[in-house]
C-alpha cells in the first residue's frame, strides 16, 4: 500500500514527481491511497486527475479498483477555506465520483478493508479533521446492515481508516 497526501498538483515539482514515479515502479504497490489536497483549488482537479491516473498506469496500480481517494479541504474549497460543501464538493465528485463514493472498500483476497471518512466541515472551511457522530453512525450502519454477507470476512480483515487532516487537537 502506498499512501500519498497533499500533492497540491499546481505546485508539484516535476523532478519530485519523476522520483515518486520511479520509486513506485520499484515498489510495485497493489494499492495507491490518496488522502486529500491533490490541488490548491478545485478547478485544478482535471489536471491532477490526469497526473494521478498516469502515476497509476506507470506503477502498475489498477486505477479502477485499487485507487482509493479521500478528499481534502483544498479539493473541495477555494484556497482550502471558502465554499459551502454541498456545492463545492460537486467538482470533486464530478472528477472522482466512482473512486470517492464508497465508504467501505473491502478487498477479500488481501484481507484489507479501507474505511473512508470525509473530514471536511460542511460550512466553515478551515481544515480540522473533525469526524462527526453522524458520520460514524452511517459508517457503522454500512458495516452492519449492508455488508451482511461479508461481515465475518471484514471483521477478520485489517481495517485502515482514511481521512484528511488528523482528528486530534494540536496546540
Amino acid at each position: 500500500i502506498v499512501h500519498i497526501s497533499d500533492i497540491h498538483h499546481e505546485r508539484l515539482d516535476q523532478s519530485a514527481s519523476d522520483k515518486l514515479t520511479d520509486c513506485l515502479k520499484k515498489i510495485e504497490p497493489d494499492f495507491l491511497v490518496v488522502t486529500g489536497d491533490l490541488v490548491d483549488n478545485p478547478w485544478g482537479l482535471g489536471k491532477a486527475k490526469g497526473w494521478l491516473f498516469r502515476l497509476c498506469r506507470e506503477c502498475g496500480v489498477n486505477s479502477e479498483s485499487n485507487l482509493i481517494i479521500v478528499p481534502g479541504n483544498h479539493d473541495y474549497r477555494i484556497f482550502g477555506n471558502f465554499g459551502f460543501k454541498p456545492v463545492t464538493k460537486l467538482f470533486f465528485q464530478w472528477h472522482f465520483g466512482p473512486w470517492s463514493r464508497k465508504k467501505v472498500v473491502f478487498f477479500p483476497e488481501q484481507g484489507i478493508t479501507f474505511l473512508r471518512i470525509d473530514s471536511n466541515p460542511i460550512l466553515l472551511g478551515f481544515a480540522r479533521g473533525r469526524i462527526r457522530g453522524w458520520q460514524l453512525r452511517r459508517l457503522k450502519k454500512k458495516l452492519c446492515d449492508e455488508l451482511v454477507k461479508e461481515r465475518q470476512l471484514i471483521e477478520k480483515s485489517t481495517k485502515i481508516v482514511l481521512l484528511h487532516h488528523h482528528p486530534l487537537p494540536v496546540p
